[in-house]
């Protein structure tokens, strides 16, 4: 690992860090997004994480004159790492490097069109994670996201994003201040303590429902993770939402990820139920493709039993929480709101 430039060094400690982790997109959408980061109203930092097969994607030279123009932007890190080490352990380690207590994970696929300062302002004793409504880039009438709601349907828990697709003017009773289970990982803040007491993001999801699994270990560990709707950014993404159009590599992280974060929230008397549905539902993927079947079946078990170590991780370390947010992310699986003044 090492570190490619640092631009724009302050005296000041940033009150936020960015924390970006671009994959497989043009350059071009990292370098909007960072020019739009000049909405910004308090001092913060950049940081970039990528891999040397990303780095080709990155043109420094633009990066660096898109940051000179951003006074309030006291510092810039791009980090290289010699392997990929997926999304969810790019941002653990942007993280790691971050000089700020507050910060915000973002897509780079994420367009700002005002100051998201009040989302920082916001964090405290009582709210840890805070997400903005996320609008469609292609048209910022249509609602990409207002974060998550749960529910628990044949005995295992589903994440399902608030109002996505939706017009902007029929969402009345979305748009409150109010707790949920988790937040969109294209756009939300946390503080830094939180994250790193909960055991950061699962590095062994790789692909998808990282944000997911973290929120509902804050959730449940008594971290509240809150919706904003008076802060609007614009995002163009949705690789992750349609699980119909998913390639078949995809859909097998998909299968594997949504079990093992079934297993980080459930007790241990469902453990049984939730193995013996994760295999019928791996037999019926593997026999959804044209040949392979015996190699793809074993290949979603591979990648199950790696995932047991962070499961086995997560789960000691809430339980040094005590579970206190149990009774909360219940309640939010029977439908329960949980309105923030």
């Amino acid at each position: 690992m090492r570190v490619l430039f640092s631009s724009n060094p302050s005296k000041h400690a940033p009150e936020m860090s960015i924390i970006v982790a671009p994959r497989l997109f043009p350059n071009r959408q990292l370098e909007d997004f960072i020019q739009s980061t000049a909405h910004i109203k308090a001092e913060y930092e950049i940081i970039i994480v990528t891999s040397t097969k990303q780095r080709t994607q990155l043109n420094k030279g633009a990066l660096q004159r898109i940051l000179d123009a951003n006074s309030r932007c006291c510092q810039a890190t791009i980090i290289i790492l010699d392997e990929d080490p997926g999304l969810a352990q790019a941002r653990n380690i942007g993280a790691a490097a971050a000089q700020s207590s507050n910060l915000i994970f973002s897509d780079d696929d994420i367009v700002l069109t005002e100051d998201i300062t009040p989302l920082i302002d916001k964090l405290n004793s009582s709210i840890q994670s805070i997400q903005p409504l996320l609008l469609r880039y292609a048209d910022p009438n249509i609602v990409d996201s207002a974060g998550d709601r749960i529910i628990r349907l044949n005995g295992v828990y589903h994440a399902v994003i608030r109002c996505a697709g939706e017009k902007l003017n029929r969402i009345g009773d979305c748009l409150i201040y109010e707790q949920l289970p988790s937040l969109r990982g294209a756009f939300f803040a946390v503080e830094k303590v939180a994250l790193l007491e909960i055991g950061g993001f699962d590095g062994s999801l790789s692909f998808n429902f990282d944000d997911v699994d973290l929120g509902w270990r804050l959730t449940i560990a008594g971290y509240r993770n809150v919706f904003a709707p008076d802060v609007r950014v614009l995002h163009r993404g949705g690789r992750t939402t349609n699980v119909k159009a998913l390639d078949r590599r995809t859909h097998r992280f998909h299968l594997v990820n949504h079990h093992a974060i079934q297993l980080k929230v459930s007790g241990a008397g469902v453990w049984l139920f939730i193995f013996a549905r994760f295999e019928l539902f791996a037999l019926k993927h593997a026999l959804a493709g044209q040949s392979g079947f015996v190699r793809e079946y074993v290949e979603v078990n591979r990648m199950l039993i790696q995932r047991l170590a962070a499961v086995n991780r997560h789960r000691r370390i809430l339980v040094r929480h005590h579970y206190t947010g149990r009774g909360t992310f219940q309640a939010m699986a029977n439908q329960r709101r949980f309105p923030v003044a």
